[in-house]
């Protein structure tokens, strides 16, 4: 038995602590805000629940294989996330892939050979992606039944990986800008695809998630928090909330535990569940424990781009919100503008941008009150948005 301490309550951090604790290590969770969840969390404001973080999770082989091992699979319902997606071009519920390609064939006859180039050269890569998507990974499992759930990924992972060899370092834009012209609604409907600047490798992904495997937690990502943390305090974890730890503690090279204020606690290991710059540029009592290029690097590197959100309680009841929705989640893409997410002084980019909104209350009627309903409306916003908030500038 083992005393381990792991530093925050996000899904890592849980599913971690749940794990450990069930193989009867001594396990306890720091966790600097009032609640678990991290990026997992949600919140509720006069009856209503709304996602602060995730709204949806993808991968669901590897996610309910997680839930099945940390004994919650049971108390946790999901439901299959379905976008609707409307352009002033088309207006479509995202169904299936082929049905999305036979919308923009359909919405674009004018541009079909460049279409058809496209989709032949995503389809190769959105195959094998595909067929991945909804499998657990290999190491959930021990013995031989990991080496049969690694078949699958050994020939998958070798057609990926000459597909993705063959494209380079492409992203999103760069294949948008081979297959259509610039300035054109198409090329902006492309090139927008998941994230600015998302790599091809992720844009396979994407439409493997949208069209074959999106989830919902239908009580809300908070409830799944809520659940792990339970299950880790039933099995004997220590959770402890409004508890920031302020240093990794290490001797000879090696973590030996945290300190919290106060408090110091000793481990025979630490595990870092909150983000990597924190941990290793605020965190860690000894930074020569890493090459100075190294931490240059963790410095410099971009956080995730930022979302813009509102959150309305609305004085409406579901089934008139459902008449104007039409789904759980809708995408609108103006492509009346080019944009440009490394631009943070466009004053207009929120015009010019794309929303989407989520009624988290059409999926679970619970989440609020009686005869009112809710929406969430976000907006991506420029990746080097308020240049990392001016960080350590007060006056910016």
């Amino acid at each position: 038995m083992k005393k381990i301490i792991i530093i925050g309550s996000g899904l890592g951090g849980l599913l971690s602590g749940v794990l450990l604790a069930r193989k009867g290590h001594r396990v306890k969770v720091y966790e600097s805000h009032s609640t678990p969840g991290g990026y997992t969390a949600g919140f509720w404001r006069k009856g209503f629940y709304f996602e602060s973080g995730t709204l949806a999770f993808e991968s669901s082989g590897v996610f309910f294989r997680a839930l099945q091992d940390a004994g919650i699979a049971d108390k946790v319902r999901c439901v299959r996330k379905k976008d609707r997606w409307v352009t002033p071009y088309f207006d479509f519920r995202f169904d299936s892939y082929a049905d999305f390609k036979e919308t923009v064939r359909r919405s674009f006859p004018a541009e079909k050979e460049a279409v058809e180039d496209y989709f032949a050269g995503l389809d190769r890569i959105y195959v094998p992606m595909k067929s991945m998507a909804a499998r657990p990974f290999p190491m959930q499992f021990n013995g031989f039944k990991a080496l049969r759930a690694a078949l699958p990924f050994v020939v998958s992972g070798i057609k990926q990986a000459r597909i993705l060899k063959r494209f380079g370092a492409l992203n999103v834009e760069d294949i948008a800008d081979v297959h259509f012209q610039k300035g054109t609604p198409l090329h902006r409907l492309f090139s927008r695809l998941g994230y600015p600047k998302m790599g091809i490798d992720g844009l396979a992904g994407f439409f493997a998630s949208m069209a074959d495997d999106y989830w919902h937690v239908a009580d809300g990502m908070q409830h799944l928090a809520d659940t792990l943390a339970a299950r880790f305090v039933e099995l004997g974890g220590e959770l402890k909330c409004r508890a920031a730890v302020d240093r990794i503690l290490t001797r000879n090279g090696a973590a030996v535990g945290v300190s919290s204020g106060e408090e110091k606690s000793e481990a025979d290991f630490v595990i870092s569940a909150c983000d990597y710059k924190s941990t290793f540029l605020e965190l860690l009592d000894d930074r020569s424990l890493l090459p100075p290029s190294d931490l240059d690097r963790i410095r410099k590197a971009e956080v995730s781009n930022g979302v813009f959100t509102v959150y309305l309680g609305l004085n409406m009841e579901n089934e008139e919100l459902d008449k104007n929705l039409r789904a759980y989640t809708l995408n609108y893409n103006p492509l009346e503008h080019d944009l440009d997410f490394d631009d943070p002084g466009d004053a207009d980019h929120f015009r010019k941008s794309g929303f989407a909104i989520h009624a988290l209350s059409l999926i679970n009627p619970g989440l609020a009150p009686g005869g009112k309903s809710s929406l969430m409306i976000q907006a991506l916003c420029p990746t080097r948005w308020q240049n990392n908030w001016h960080k350590g500038d007060r006056e910016k």
